[in-house]
């Protein structure tokens, strides 16, 4: 089994936002059988928490991320796609678990 981290992000601190994407990730988590090596979660700018994120992987041994959205990565797309290089720069996998999330009224 590969040990994962679970990321999540919220850019305004929304507790119920944040417990949906854990409950997506740790579903994710099930279903590909990895281990749950440390959970991180961050609010407003990802770049403290991706840098207690990178910590977590290496005290962790995890070779792998789990994200409930690339928006967790990042709120512009060149912020997420600079997050997503360094994530693979450190060699971790990225993982998404719910993929984009819908406007509300969307189908």
């Amino acid at each position: 089994m590969s040990k994962a981290v679970i990321y999540l992000r919220s850019a305004t601190g929304n507790g119920q936002q944040t417990r949906r994407q854990e409950q997506f990730c740790r579903e994710y988590l099930d279903e590909r059988d990895l281990t749950d090596a440390e959970t991180v979660t961050d609010s407003g700018r990802p770049q403290p928490g991706l840098t207690r994120l990178l910590d977590a992987a290496a005290q962790t041994g995890a070779t792998e991320v789990v994200v409930a959205d690339l928006f967790r990565l990042g709120s512009t797309p060149t912020g997420g796609m600079h997050n997503f290089d360094t994530l693979q720069a450190a060699g971790l996998t990225i993982h998404v678990a719910a993929g984009p999330p819908q406007r509300p009224g969307a189908r």
